[in-house]
């Protein structure tokens, strides 16, 4: 379809309903249905639309600076350039690649909620080390060199309610943390009760 026949159906549509709201006019209104509502388009959004149905019409494409481009995945949806974490995150030894770290997975490294520890029943353990250029890091290690060690970890993750295991996993120690938090304000509550009576 060339860009002058579109021009002129829109047009042509336009002129169409120009006719029928005159004849809708020229009705009495006790003859007249109630007229359905008309969105109106204002001339820029028209012209608007007018010049993308030309371009793509044309076969004319807007090239995108590399600079501008968004490069989306599905690790990163978005496409934000400038995801950061705050450290060095390492699990089982291997440095995580923020380029296949889900949005939510960084937010939760990036909280400073997690602190060294050893969670889930002794099945994960937190450590931060310092690197050799003066940096931390932070070591999520756990044993799954076997099918059962990996199968029990599986298992306490569960299915992770549509998140990642890292994420399930991250979700679970902060948790934990939040729990261990919970008990402790409990214990010196009870401490203080006690040393009072």
């Amino acid at each position: 379809m060339s860009p002058k026949s579109r021009i002129e159906e829109l047009q042509a549509e336009v002129d169409q309903e120009n006719a029928e709201q005159q004849d809708a006019e020229d009705t009495p209104q006790s003859a007249q249905a109630p007229a359905p509502v008309i969105a109106t388009i204002s001339p820029d959004a028209l012209a608007n639309a007018i010049v993308k149905a030309t371009e793509f019409a044309s076969g004319r494409v807007r090239k995108v600076p590399y600079g501008q481009q968004r490069i989306r995945s599905p690790f990163n949806p978005t496409g934000n350039r400038h995801r950061t974490l705050n450290r060095r995150i390492y699990q089982n030894g291997f440095s995580l690649n923020i380029k296949l770290l889900h949005d939510a997975e960084i937010d939760l490294l990036n909280s400073g909620k997690i602190v060294p520890g050893r969670y889930l029943d002794k099945l994960i353990t937190v450590r931060v080390e310092d690197e050799e250029d003066g940096t931390s890091a932070m070591h999520f290690d756990y044993r799954n060199r076997t099918a059962d060690q990996r199968m029990a970890l599986g298992m306490r993750l569960g299915a992770g309610g549509g998140a990642t295991g890292f994420e399930s996993l991250l979700r679970l120690i902060l948790k934990e943390i939040d729990q261990r938090k919970a008990d402790e304000k409990t214990k010196r509550k009870l401490e203080v009760e006690e040393a009072l009576a």
